[in-house]
This record gives structure tokens, C-alpha cells and sequence, in this order.
């Protein structure tokens, strides 16, 4: 996730430190597949992940997963794109 400093919030719902990641499958191209990202909790909306509850760690923050720039749902299946 990284560092990011409450400056860069500008309130409730706000946005801040995007990070680029990868999800590499290796699979036959003739079978179809769902992928499912799980979450032992979600926050306040399945598409929200809390952070760990512990007293040093940050208040009122959560991570969003985006796909194509639209939030995942967890535990729900979704069908990635292929590359050919």
C-alpha cells in the first residue's frame, strides 16, 4: 500500500496513493475461468477492505481493488480479460 500522509486525503470518501499491481494466471486458453478475490471482511461496502484493527494503526482508512478502473466486489466472481 505504501506511505501516505493524511494531507493527501481531502475528506470522507477521498481518494489517495494508487498502486499498480499484477494477478498472473497461467491457464489453458479453451478453459474458462472465474477469479475470486476473498476477504476474511470487507468495511462498510463489499467492495472495501479494512485495515488491521491494531491501536497503531490508521483510523477511517480502507483499500479499494479496482479492475479496469471499477471496484471488485470481494468474494464474488468476476471474468478477467485475456491476452492472447
Amino acid at each position: 500500500m505504501g506511505r501516505i500522509g493524511s494531507a493527501q486525503f481531502s475528506g470522507i470518501n477521498s481518494t489517495a496513493g494508487e498502486q499498480h499491481f499484477d494477478v498472473d494466471l497461467a491457464c489453458n486458453t479453451d478453459t474458462p475461468i472465474k477469479l475470486v478475490l476473498g476477504s476474511l471482511g470487507t468495511g462498510s461496502a463489499e467492495n472495501i477492505l479494512e485495515i488491521t484493527r491494531d491501536n497503531d494503526s490508521a483510523k477511517g482508512i480502507a483499500l479499494q481493488v479496482l479492475y479496469k478502473g471499477k471496484p471488485i466486489i470481494f468474494n464474488s466472481p468476476m471474468i478477467p480479460e485475456t491476452e492472447a
